[in-house]
């Protein structure tokens, strides 16, 4: 149980834990904002909060407290300053905590801390210019998702609901339930043979190779896609009717400004192919796509991106099912 237990350790040891919670503290009244990991942030937000409550108080004592925290006599008397005039009337909570999504490479999830009511400089406002242009040329000043996946999305029409079955009022023979244990075999069929019928293409594998936020994005995807159409998805290309094959490649990284920070929007295009594993057929596929990942916001916007390129993938599927069978 965690019963008194104050604060976290951040895997260091004591004097490493103070001396780079006092340097964080140092950093943050001195640029007003920094950008670290989500747990350091809350811990360096209590002994900022304490740092600016000594300014208020004034006095001797409580600079000389300060000091243990703060080794720099310029901030000191900015604490017990400027600070100390802005936070007069605010009773606590001088900070704010903004995360900033997942950093790249071991998934940390990154918060900006700031001071509030902090005085807008005029150089922050050509950033901020700046990360709105590279927003709309990486994704379109998008807040969920793009105003071109929305109409997409409305003009997908509703997954058929398949029909009800009726009722057997009398049990199958054991031949018939043998039967249909049977798994549909797809033979590969010559010039002259014909084809097989829509009922047999039933099962999908599904591989991709690129990106592995993209691709892991996109198998979910398409498995919950297949499921829902009454399809299989099966991880052995030698069992399946279609094998559907994804590209992910890279196009390369936009620099976006957030707050005083800068963040890398990376853009990947998606290729889908596809064809009958018996007959090497090929299959139409929807056209190439483009997926812009945003630390901010996370997987959030690939997810999204994978269900409509999945919901995509499937129709064609089904339409081609279709036209075999005819």
């Amino acid at each position: 149980m965690r019963h008194r237990v104050g604060s976290r350790k951040l895997n260091r040891t004591t004097s490493h834990r103070l001396a780079m919670l006092g340097n964080m503290v140092a950093s943050l009244i001195e640029h007003e904002a920094i950008r670290t990991t989500l747990p350091k942030a809350k811990e360096a937000r209590r002994v900022v909060e304490r740092v600016i409550t000594l300014g208020k108080r004034g006095g001797l004592a409580n600079v000389r407290l300060a000091a243990r925290t703060l080794h720099d006599k310029g901030l000191l008397q900015k604490v017990f300053g400027n600070l100390r005039d802005r936070y007069a009337e605010r009773p606590g909570g001088y900070t704010r905590i903004v995360r900033l999504g997942y950093r790249s490479g071991d998934a940390a999830q990154m918060a900006l801390l700031e001071l509030v009511d902090r005085p807008e400089t005029e150089k922050e406002k050509p950033d901020q210019k700046k990360a709105t242009e590279s927003k709309k040329a990486s994704g379109g000043g998008e807040t969920g998702t793009s105003n071109r996946d929305q109409e997409t999305k409305r003009q997908e029409p509703p997954a058929p609901a398949p029909a009800p079955t009726p009722p057997r009022t009398t049990p199958r023979p054991a031949d018939e339930r043998r039967e249909a244990k049977k798994r549909p075999v797809v033979v590969a069929t010559s010039a002259g043979s014909t084809a097989p019928s829509a009922g047999a293409l039933s099962a999908v594998f599904f591989q991709c190779a690129g990106a592995r936020e993209v691709c892991g994005a996109l198998r979910t995807a398409v498995d919950e896609a297949l499921d829902k159409a009454g399809l299989r998805s099966v991880r052995n290309a030698a069992k399946a009717d279609i094998a559907v094959d994804a590209r992910v490649t890279a196009l390369g990284a936009n620099a976006t400004q957030s707050f005083d920070t800068t963040l890398s929007v990376q853009s990947y295009a998606i290729d889908v192919t596809a064809e009958t594993t018996g007959t090497a057929e090929a299959v139409s596929m929807p056209p190439s796509t483009t997926v812009s990942y945003d630390p901010r916001f996370g997987s959030e916007r690939v997810v999204e991106k994978a269900r409509l390129v999945a919901g995509d993938v499937v129709d064609k599927v089904q339409a081609f099912a279709q036209k075999r069978g005819r």
